[in-house]
């Protein structure tokens, strides 16, 4: 068993949630779909993209900063793989730093947008 025959035979013992934020992309939907149902994951499709991006852009981050500051709001989460496929984009994630909690209102919404969907 190689190295990554590992990784994802280890995914499968304990699958985690991971979020989606562009839910409503098709290529999003499928990486959901097929990584869910072969166990690697619990997705979490994340409601209507227009109004998460009015949000994120009321606090100042783009979309997937905002998806990225989400996911590591809670203390007993210790990393977040994220698939970057331009420098670009590893520099503007690097815009959440010092960025990741949220007010209770913020949440609110997101959680209410989410259920929307």
């Amino acid at each position: 068993m190689n190295l990554l025959d590992m990784v994802y035979a280890k995914a499968k013992e304990n699958p985690q949630k991971v979020a989606f934020p562009e839910a409503a992309n098709e290529k999003m939907m499928q990486a959901a779909y097929e990584t869910g149902r072969d166990g690697y994951i619990i997705p979490i499709l994340v409601g209507d993209e227009e109004e998460l991006r009015a949000l994120a852009k009321e606090r100042g981050q783009s979309l997937p900063q905002m998806a990225l500051s989400w996911l590591l709001k809670d203390s007993d989460v210790t990393s977040v793989l994220i698939g970057a496929s331009k420098p670009e984009q590893i520099l503007s994630n690097i815009g959440i730093i010092g960025h990741t909690t949220f007010t209770k209102e913020e949440l609110d919404l997101i959680d209410q947008i989410s259920k929307e969907q």
